[in-house]
């Protein structure tokens, strides 16, 4: 029995390592390893929220008069109200009048596309006006704030020297 003692510790040594020590030796490694991943994941989650802090205080720093130019220029959501005033009012300082805006149907801002994605939508107008005025108010749109690409313009013969025009044009959004 003496010389089976031994031979007996050995096997059990042998059995215990297979059957616990070896498996919760790989769990821990395994434990370990999403440790790593977390505390890295955690660092990047610190490093964006200082970016975070930063772009704040800059975007602080940036005069109210500024943002609200800044707005105008690349709009959060997509305001018609706000674009048919601007558009009245660069054609009523031209002694013009804007008729028939309105938004295409088939635009491509879509609902479910991710917050950051410059987004466009499609709109149309007309105006009566001499060749010359039309001129003038298309270079005064060119100069507002508000994004604006001109896609077409049709021309149809008028009173006198008067023309209608038909713009269709863009304007971008940020989602």
């Amino acid at each position: 029995m003496i010389r089976l003692t031994p031979i007996i510790l050995i096997l059990m040594s042998i059995g215990l390592f297979f059957l616990v020590i070896d498996p919760t030796f790989k769990k821990l490694q395994a434990i370990q390893v999403d440790a790593s991943r977390y505390a890295n994941v955690l660092d990047q989650a610190k490093q964006l929220e200082r970016i975070r802090d930063n772009l704040l205080n800059e975007y602080n720093t940036i005069e109210e008069a500024s943002r609200e130019k800044l707005k105008k220029l690349l709009p959060d959501e997509v305001d018609t109200v706000r674009l048919v005033m601007d558009i009245n009012d660069i054609a009523r300082q031209h002694s013009l009048i804007v008729r028939g805006l309105n938004l295409a149907t088939d635009n491509k801002a879509k609902k479910n596309t991710p917050a950051g994605e410059l987004q466009e939508i499609g709109f149309g107008f007309g105006v009566e006006a001499s060749y010359d005025e039309f001129i003038s108010f298309m270079k005064a749109l060119e100069r507002s704030l508000r994004i604006i690409d001109v896609v077409s313009i049709n021309i149809t013969a008028g009173k006198d020297d008067r023309y209608n025009f038909a713009v269709n044009a863009k304007i971008y959004w940020m989602k």
